[in-house]
């Protein structure tokens, strides 16, 4: 499956959400209020990152592995 999902009792704490390559390029900004998954059937194998940044404008980073 090359969707992420955010489920948490806290989703509707989430602004938005940005992936980004291993270099740092941005490649994907999804609004959790309008989607409930990511699509990163495009992206490749590889190292990815999240930045979840929340309403209260905290920001978290979560590591994902993408394998085809």
């Amino acid at each position: 499956n090359d969707n992420v999902y955010i489920d948490s009792p806290n989703a509707d704490k989430v602004k938005t959400v940005d992936i980004f390559d291993f270099s740092g390029k941005k490649i994907k900004t999804f609004d959790p209020e309008t989607e409930r998954n990511i699509d990163l059937s495009n992206a490749g194998s590889g190292m990815y990152f999240a930045n979840i940044i929340l309403k209260n404008h905290q920001s978290i980073t979560q590591n994902l592995i993408v394998l085809e």
